[in-house]
């Protein structure tokens, strides 16, 4: 996908002294199916 193409979805924030968390639901909060995700263990 050419850059061109992109484009930045704005997500909701959770906000907590210990760190920001944001949730995604595919075909909810993006337009697409998610098809992976990350984790960052605290």
């Amino acid at each position: 996908m050419p850059l061109e193409d992109c484009k930045s979805i704005a997500l909701q924030k959770i906000s907590d002294t210990r760190g920001n968390l944001s949730i995604i639901e595919g075909g909810n909060h993006i337009p697409f199916d998610k098809i992976g995700y990350d984790c960052i263990p605290a």
